[in-house]
């Protein structure tokens, strides 16, 4: 009995030791055996007879529960065990699609855009790809931290966000790379984006359907529910983002390795060119040029119907209507006027830098005494002050230093990023972000710090046509050279709608949108209050003013054409495009506007008019049969030589494809009088 008493001990013990985690059996105090079970201190003979056998049962029965909850600890302790969130896997799918979705809309699509466009930006490379860099870089840290919050906050959160995120880079590459073959240069001009077109539409789903992609996949494999499951999706989310990422930057250096960085430096931006200097002239003699971009003979024909009080305001100036330009587009056709130099399709650098080497209209001018003011477009007209230097009296160094706008308005980032979505937003929601844009849109990235209020910021456009008239309208005009002047101003004018400055002569203009007759009074008006200026200063009279277009209206029948269309296309029979020209020579009467729509002038007369009106030799000055030609000596012919056209397909700032070239004779409202003689610089019988 005292054996088995004591088997029974021993066994009760171990049953306790391995129950100590329970804390279920009480231990044994003084070497005493554990209280028996209920009745076992009043069993009757019978059970103490075989108390042996009764007291097994319950050690028996007592380590059988030991066991059990010794093997059940382990189970109830496994749930409370959470499982990894933050694991490598998942930290390497974050930093993936965070770093390529960030350089791709902050880095990639800007900095490729920049590149392949270098001459429509006035800064240098640096000002521009430094600034997206390190925007990239933050907006990365900014995605990897915000994937990770979501992962913290709830593992089916993150899921769907990271497929959101995936969707958004795989629905703009696809736009970016195969999708945007019908966007065009920003010119100002109105676009077909908008446009509810069937390709427009089928563009919007397919990147819609691409955009929610991965999130579709996400909630059809079942990558929500509990359990294990291969995780494939967020394997190729991985893998997709890595590809992307690296597609786009050896495409990038392979655009840089073949276009090359055009400017390392601003050290350009030290110069600028003076409004001061166009408000001094001479009372001896002046001959002041308004270059009116884009003005077509029809346009100011509706625009006179509309405020006729325009001819009273234009005193002594003759409107020559059956004018036609040389050129569709600003560039050559400014560059060509003031040089005499043609052009045959070559770099746009190359041809600045031959054309200003020559002899041009401002060098025999300032070589014959005259004072040579320009205000012109650094972009279109010259790309380095260098090319002016010597030719040009207005152009002044920096007084203190250039301040460069990256996040204000207009500034550096805030255009690139709306660059960046243009390119990668669907058709019809790129005009959200790149609609009211136009070809100055670089002209605030920088101000010239100091005291002179007189820098005209040199790429032409609506601002720098409000700011001339601020200036006009605050100071006045002096009468003070010594020197007879030439002054040559280009205003933006009709080429892009001006609200502001149509504002600024109509007190109760209500802010509605203007149409293209407002926009050609506006530009009128402040040519206007230049010419009350010259008036108050007594030099309106024994002055020679001219108002000219560097070209009609655009060539519309191209605009949007596909490649392959391009050849077939011809001028809209029912609308010629025709360039105004205004006149009001030196010592004219001060009577209202008179017409003219018989003189078949041209262009490519501009030059040899002006050293006429100058009083200077004008041999060598002009093209083709005009060359020495003025607009009087054209007028006084019984039979004046045809006029040539040339008609391009504008691809932005150095790109320009000669579509097709007219000979225009006799009247040029008529359009049987236009005859198409080349087709992509070959002749057109071919």
């Amino acid at each position: 009995m005292d054996n088995k008493e004591k088997d029974t001990e021993k066994i009760t013990e171990k049953s306790e030791k391995s129950d100590n985690t329970e804390k279920k059996t009480d231990k044994p105090k003084n070497g005493k055996k554990p209280a028996q079970s209920k009745g076992g201190a009043h069993s009757d003979k019978k059970s103490e007879k075989n108390g042996s056998h009764a007291e097994k049962k319950p050690a028996h029965a007592e380590t059988a529960k030991s066991e059990k909850t010794a093997e059940k600890a382990p189970e109830t302790e496994a749930p409370k065990k959470k499982k990894k969130r933050f694991t490598k896997k998942r930290e390497f799918a974050i930093c993936a699609l965070s770093i390529a979705l960030a350089f791709t809309v902050c880095f990639f699509v800007p900095a490729d855009t920049f590149i392949a466009n270098q001459n429509d930006f006035l800064v240098s490379a640096p000002r521009i790809l430094l600034p997206l860099l390190g925007a990239a870089l933050v907006g990365s840290a900014a995605l990897i931290l915000l994937l990770n919050i979501c992962l913290a906050i709830n593992i089916k959160l993150w899921k769907i966000v990271e497929c959101l995120f995936g969707g958004c880079l795989v629905a703009g590459y696809w736009q970016v790379m195969f999708a945007n073959g019908k966007m065009v240069q920003i010119t100002g001009d109105p676009t077909t984006y908008s446009e509810r077109s069937s390709s427009n539409n089928l563009n919007f789903i397919l990147y819609i359907v691409l955009l929610f992609v991965p999130l579709i996949v996400l909630f059809i494999s079942g990558e929500l529910k509990k359990g294990k499951r291969k995780r494939y999706l967020f394997t190729v989310l991985t893998y997709l983002s890595a590809v992307v990422f690296l597609m786009q930057a050896v495409g990038l250096g392979s655009r840089v390795a073949k276009t090359g960085i055009l400017r390392a430096d601003d050290s350009r931006l030290d110069n600028y060119l003076s409004m001061e200097d166009t408000l001094n002239l001479s009372t001896d003699n002046n001959v002041v040029v308004f270059l009116t971009d884009r003005l077509d003979a029809s346009w100011l024909e509706m625009a006179l119907d509309d405020y006729p009080e325009l001819e009273d305001e234009l005193e002594g100036f003759t409107f020559y209507s059956n004018n036609v330009g040389r050129f569709t587009n600003t560039f050559p056709s400014v560059c060509n006027m003031l040089t005499n130099c043609e052009y045959s399709g070559q770099d746009w650098t190359d041809y600045f830098k031959q054309a200003w080497e020559g002899e041009t209209l401002p060098r025999r001018l300032h070589d014959n005494g005259y004072k040579v003011n320009l205000l012109i477009d650094n972009l279109t007209t010259f790309n380095d002050f260098d090319q002016i230097a010597g030719q040009c009296d207005n152009m002044h160094s920096s007084v203190d230093f250039v301040k460069f706008n990256y996040f204000e308005s207009c500034g550096i980032l805030r255009t690139m990023a709306r660059f960046s979505l243009g390119k990668l937003a669907p058709y019809l929601l790129k005009n959200r972000f790149i609609g009211n844009m136009s070809s100055d849109f670089s002209s605030n990235f920088y101000t010239v710090t100091g005291e002179d209020v007189a820098n005209f910021k040199g790429s032409v456009g609506k601002e720098t046509d409000m700011e001339l008239c601020n200036y006009i309208r605050t100071h006045q005009m002096k009468a003070e050279s010594d020197e007879k002047t030439f002054t040559f101003i280009h205003l933006n004018f009709a080429h892009d709608y001006n609200p502001d400055l149509y504002a600024a002569f109509v007190p109760d203009y209500d802010g509605d949108d203007i149409d293209r007759e407002d926009n050609i009074y506006g530009g009128f008006k402040l040519i206007e209050m230049y010419l009350d200026k010259m008036k108050e200063a007594g030099v309106y009279d024994n002055s020679t003013i001219i108002l000219i277009g560097d070209h009609g209206r655009p060539p519309a029948e191209i605009e949007y054409a596909e490649d392959d269309e391009l050849p077939t296309i011809e001028i809209d029979s029912d609308s010629p495009i025709k360039t105004a020209v205004l006149i009001k020579p030196a010592g004219a009467e001060r009577s209202p506007l008179v017409q003219d729509s018989k003189a078949e002038l041209s262009s490519g007369e501009f030059a040899a008019s002006v050293l006429e009106y100058a009083g200077l030799d004008k041999s060598g000055f002009g093209f083709n049969d005009y060359r020495g030609k003025s607009f009087n000596d054209v007028m006084a012919m019984d039979n004046p030589p045809a006029r040539d056209l040339h008609v391009y397909f504008w691809k932005g700032i150095g790109r320009v494809d000669d579509i097709l070239k007219y000979e225009v004779t006799g009247d040029a409202s008529d359009y049987s009088n236009w005859k198409v003689v080349e087709r992509f610089g070959q002749p057109a019988d071919k």
